[in-house]
């Protein structure tokens, strides 16, 4: 392989997924110094580790891109974002609802019919730039509509409204002009759901070619193949309060508080059929008597189906963390969990299922001894919780000081050392194991011990501002406060 010259060697390594390029700079010293020295197989590596997949470079030199990514990640490490910005919206706090998806807020204000947008794509390109909110009417009727979702890349608003009893109606519109949308064969669906459904236990979400609406009470998902109008599958998972999300296009989670809490995880067949095939279910630490889950929320960064405009880099969807808040009770004690589980492990099992010899494949059932000490992080929470505060392999929390950001990475690059700055944050690389003992006011029988890696960053504001909720998107941060609740800071990294 030494006779191969560079430039045809350095072609043939950039074939190569990025783990496996990393395992080959060990082979020899020509290959280690191909790797090493050459521009386009250190980015793709680079992106790797940061959980990125490359974007619109606008023609950059790699050499450029790959500075570009360094200056990102340490700005991440240190939560020392490049500009900060208020800009006047209608407060997220106050609203009928929001969304933050592929580089664009959008809020729908409460009692008025007005969709307003915030394009953050522009700050993270230009962060000298002015940006102002484009208000557009809704045309819906207020008293039936109950929620939005969007997908800014594949310009796609779905929107749901409430028709008769026991109808839904699915709109499907362009974000840049609630248009009905050129790709859809048909601008709208109607479905039935059951009449038990109670208002705002639904929910919309996105990926790539279909789009869910889950109910939580009673557990039923609607699955459709927006741009053919079609019911791909109808899943009715047992018992109520079961949370649901998208792993992939043709993978997804349903997590129930039942059975002392479970994961489960399904694939959907590609066909007209849309099979739905239960391949996993991952069990939680058992609870101490008297204890039971009463509430799961699962939170994860949104899956767009291209890549965000004029951004150099996005999101990988197989780079993302999934955050659960949980609520334990018994009797009138109540103890909030967090539990952090990436999405490699996740998928992990679900090529364990397909590699059975059985025909056809059983379910892997995995109690939380055999996965979760070694996969999963849980830390002690609170009660507080909001939508969109996950992205890629990042989340931002509550924190207990005002104006201040406190951020969990799982990234492969959160193991770097911060630059020394002026202002240091609170930093430290958790590798060591976190134990949540078994006591009077906890809700396990045994101590709970968890090690998956993570990066916590915290950082005061210098800022008058007081902020109470965050949201996080891939280059910015939001603040709202909701003693001010018409305008948003924009911190831009």
């Amino acid at each position: 392989m030494n006779l191969v010259p560079p430039e045809i060697l350095s072609e043939i390594l950039s074939l190569l997924d990025p783990k496996t390029l990393l395992g080959c700079s060990t082979v020899c010293r020509t290959w280690h110094e191909s790797i090493r020295d050459t521009p386009n197989l250190q980015y793709i590596i680079e992106l790797w580790r940061d959980g990125l997949e490359p974007g619109y470079d606008g023609h950059l030199p790699v050499k450029e891109c790959l500075n570009t990514l360094h200056q990102r990640r340490q700005a991440w490490r240190n939560i020392s974002w490049k500009c900060q910005k208020v800009i006047d919206i209608p407060g997220i706090q106050v609203c009928k609802a929001y969304e933050l998806v592929g580089g664009v807020l959008a809020v729908q204000e409460r009692g008025a019919p007005n969709f307003c947008t915030l394009p953050l794509a522009e700050l993270a390109v230009d962060s000298d730039t002015s940006v102002s909110t484009q208000v557009l009417p809704m045309e819906i009727d207020l008293e039936n509509y109950l929620d939005f979702n969007m997908d800014p890349t594949q310009d796609l608003l779905v929107i749901l409204c409430q028709q008769e009893a026991g109808l839904r109606h699915i709109f499907f519109r362009t974000v840049s002009g609630l248009q009905p949308h050129p790709r859809a064969l048909e601008p709208s669906i109607i479905f039935t759901v059951n009449d038990e459904d109670l208002p705002g236990s639904l929910s919309i979400h996105i990926a790539e070619d279909l789009v869910a609406v889950s109910v939580l009470y009673p557990a039923q998902v609607y699955i459709f193949k927006w741009q053919c109008a079609t019911l791909l599958a109808n899943i009715r998972p047992p018992g109520r309060g079961t949370c649901f999300q998208f792993l992939s296009s043709r993978a997804l989670l349903l997590v129930s508080p039942e059975d002392e809490g479970r994961m489960e995880i399904h694939t959907i067949s590609d066909d007209e059929r849309g099979s739905v095939t239960h391949v996993a279910t991952l069990r939680l630490p058992t609870v101490a008597s008297g204890w039971l889950i009463s509430l799961i929320w699962l939170h994860s960064g949104p899956i767009c189906g291209r890549a965000m405009h004029r951004r150099l880099f996005s999101s990988a969807d197989t780079c993302h963390i999934y955050s659960f808040h949980v609520q334990y009770t018994k009797a009138h004690v109540a103890f909030w969990a967090r539990l952090f589980v990436h999405h490699r492990t996740l998928r992990r099992y679900i090529s364990e299922y397909f590699r059975q010899e059985c025909t056809p494949p059983t379910p892997i059932d995995v109690p939380w001894e055999e996965w979760g000490p070694d996969e999963t992080r849980m830390l002690q929470g609170d009660h507080r919780r909001w939508h969109r505060h996950v992205h890629g392999e990042r989340v931002i929390l509550p924190s207990n000081r005002a104006s201040s950001l406190h951020v969990l990475d799982f990234s492969l690059s959160a193991a770097g050392a911060p630059v020394i700055s002026s202002d240091w944050p609170v930093d430290e690389m958790i590798l060591g194991p976190t134990t949540i003992e078994p006591h009077s006011e906890s809700p396990f029988e045994s101590p709970v011990t968890t090690t998956l890696p993570f990066r916590s960053t915290l950082r005061d504001i210098p800022t008058r501002e007081s902020f109470d909720q965050f949201l996080l998107e891939q280059d910015c941060v939001l603040g709202a406060d909701s003693q001010d609740p018409n305008k948003i800071t924009v911190f831009v990294f």
